[in-house]
């Protein structure tokens, strides 16, 4: 009975370590190092007057926090390619037909049923010898994707400004190695200025409705 529970036990350690694949995003070894794979064009994402709400301007923004966390990791600047979901390097992508196919991606980008709208910016990340995988069914979910991804490897950005921002130290050799799904917990968010802050009343401008009582306020 022992010797089986022993074998049970390699059984489910064998089945952990197979549950995802180093993928080595940078290695100061290597000549080159791998692109980031997306969807859209460079000339797409590089134009000026993106709409904020936009899937390009999303994914654009979501691509320039992945560039800028492994840099700040790893003092490389990784190219941004265009591709499809199949290609080798980091690959953001859409749900496509293929990989909904799969029946790991499936799973994670499915409406659980509880509303109609849960699975708008669900996420799946995974780790594989050639390829690091983020797909999501929307641009939003790639958005909530990658900081999740950098947040793996210990980067985290705590709050605005370059003092906020955490960078691990002994990544410069970037490894990633998980193979994890989520969503965000709330649907609705978003940073607006207080009443009147957007055009100026406030502290800013003088007179006595358009000022504070005490400058400490």
């Amino acid at each position: 009975m022992r010797s089986d529970f022993v074998s049970l036990l390699a059984g489910w350690s064998l089945l952990t370590m197979a549950s995802a694949e180093p993928y080595v995003a940078v290695d100061p070894a290597r000549d080159t190092q791998p692109s980031i794979v997306v969807w859209l064009d460079s000339d797409t994402l590089s134009q000026p007057r993106l709409h904020p709400a936009s899937p390009e301007a999303k994914l654009r923004d979501a691509v320039w926090f992945l560039q800028e966390g492994i840099q700040r990791m790893t003092g490389k600047s990784l190219e941004v390619t265009r591709g499809e979901a199949g290609a080798k390097g980091i690959v953001l992508s859409l749900l496509t037909e293929e990989l909904s196919r799969d029946p790991e991606v499936a799973t994670a980008l499915k409406n659980d049923g509880s509303d109609g709208y849960n699975d708008r910016e669900a996420f799946f990340l995974r780790s594989e010898t050639d390829r690091l995988l983020v797909v999501a069914n929307t641009a939003d979910g790639i958005a909530a994707a990658v900081p999740t991804l950098l947040e793996s490897v210990d980067y985290e950005v705590l709050g605005m400004g370059p003092n906020w921002i955490h960078v691990p130290e002994g990544r410069e050799k970037l490894v990633f190695d998980l193979k994890q799904s989520g969503r965000p917990g709330y649907y609705l968010r978003q940073l607006t200025p207080t009443s009147g802050q957007s055009y100026g009343v406030g502290t800013i401008n003088v007179g006595p409705k358009m000022s504070l009582n005490d400058p400490a306020d």
